[in-house]
């Protein structure tokens, strides 16, 4: 059972193609001639030749002059492996069959794009009776290669996937070459290839601002493929509208942000090219959306081109633009997420050590204080009621001449974003001095 399973997957990897070839003959000129009339064998025959060992017959016969200009395309599920051509006449010669005699036998190995011309003479003579044999013709084979239509508009500003078709997915890259044509142009022959970045590529992303002019907005465009060996092969074409852009997000993708303190929200602005017009949406999913589970509308942006999401908890964003206005503008931002994050800066923590007065009624007591955390690390310190002050140290700050008491202290940093444990945003800390000297007299 496993022998016959191999055996399958051995002849579904070598015939079980879905890719199409396409072979072209042209011009096609046969001549034969002899003096006399002509005995035995004569014939001639153009085949093809699968890899599969199978022959397929595009003409033939008895081996008479014809000439033809153009054969209908032929196309095959499996690899073509050569074209054949034979040919044979032979002559009559008195009263029996021993005239001259000529063939001609050519094969031509097969690649998967080809392009060529054959042209064979030759002729023979037996008793002072001749015979000749010319073929000469065009040939081509190609890769079928087929673009998909997925939609029918293009913005202008934006990327468009050229998308292969399934049956064209094992081919290489390289056999891949792009035309297009705007339907304006009368001329059937203008059509021109795409620019070179977007040639020998499988689905390559283009976009028409990269290559024409804004003139074209409203215009549509035609887009094919062709033979990649300067055949006569060309695909069916894919049309498009072509539309004017909807403003476009400037913002960098993946971005993060961080909010001004820890534990808050942000609001995290969209940045656009341009206005909108008044005939334009723009309408977009956000997930999650800690807001709401409807599409978000945008009617009209902010000053600078912007749109506001606000009060965004800390977590990771995905934005995808779906959809367009009612009049003549579009925008397919393609099928990737814009990505942005939203994160918390550390949270300001601070320690307090403190040093009782030496004496009762001393004042030299201190707290000193550590603090760590937060954005900008500018730390201040409030101690009871008293100002905001800024710390002497980087981390560190120290306050002196204390007497002995208990002492509120707050720490904030440059953010103003206060500092503490999870439950309490100020420290007490005691300072207690030792008791006073009691003299006994006895």
């Amino acid at each position: 059972m496993r022998f016959y399973s191999l055996f399958i997957i051995f002849l579904c990897t070598s015939y079980c193609f879905s890719q199409q070839y396409e072979v072209r003959i042209s011009d096609f000129d046969f001549f034969a001639r002899t003096k006399k009339k002509r005995c035995g064998t004569n014939e001639m025959w153009l085949e093809i030749e699968l890899i599969n060992g199978s022959k397929h017959r595009i003409d033939g016969n008895g081996g008479e002059t014809k000439k033809q200009s153009y054969y209908t395309p032929q196309r095959y599920d499996i690899p073509i492996k050569s074209i054949i051509f034979h040919s044979f006449i032979h002559g009559k010669a008195g009263l029996f069959c021993e005239g001259a005699s000529a063939s001609i036998d050519e094969k031509i190995p097969a690649k998967s794009c080809l392009k060529g011309f054959l042209e064979r003479h030759t002729d023979g003579k037996r008793y002072g009776e001749p015979a000749y044999l010319d073929i000469s013709f065009n040939y081509e084979i190609s890769p079928v290669t087929v673009l998909t239509q997925t939609s029918y508009e293009i913005g202008y500003n934006d990327y468009l996937t050229l998308e292969i078709d399934n049956n064209s997915k094992n081919f290489s890259s390289e056999l891949f070459k792009y035309e297009y044509i705007l339907e304006s142009n009368r001329n059937l022959n203008g059509w021109e290839d795409l620019p070179a970045e977007y040639q020998g590529r499988k689905n390559p992303k283009i976009r028409l601002r990269d290559f024409l002019p804004t003139s074209v907005i409203g215009d549509r465009i035609k887009i094919r493929t062709k033979s990649s060996c300067g055949g006569q092969y060309r695909s069916d074409f894919v049309l498009y509208d072509i539309k004017k852009s909807l403003p476009i997000l400037t913002n960098p993708n993946n971005e993060t942000i961080f909010t001004r303190c820890y534990g808050d929200k942000a609001d995290y602005v969209l940045h656009f090219d341009r206005p909108l017009d008044s005939d334009e949406k723009i309408n977009f999913s956000l997930v999650p959306n800690p807001n709401s589970d409807s599409l978000i509308n945008i009617f009209q942006l902010e000053g600078g081109n912007t749109f506001t999401l606000q009060n965004l908890p800390i977590g990771d964003y995905k934005l995808r633009i779906t959809g367009k206005n009612g009049g003549n503008s579009f925008s397919k931002y393609g099928n990737e997420d814009f990505k942005f994050s939203i994160r918390n800066p550390s949270r300001v923590v601070f320690h307090t050590i403190g040093t009782a007065p030496s004496c009762a009624n001393a004042n030299n007591g201190e707290i000193k204080i550590l603090a760590f955390g937060g954005t900008n690390q500018n730390y201040k310190i409030k101690l009871n009621e008293g100002e905001w002050l800024d710390f002497l140290g980087l981390h560190d700050h120290i306050i002196k001449n204390l007497p002995s008491g208990t002492y509120t202290i707050r720490v904030k940093d440059g953010n103003d974003c206060l500092g503490g444990n999870r439950d309490n945003e100020q420290v007490s800390i005691t300072l207690t001095a030792p008791n006073p000297i009691t003299i006994i007299s006895i």
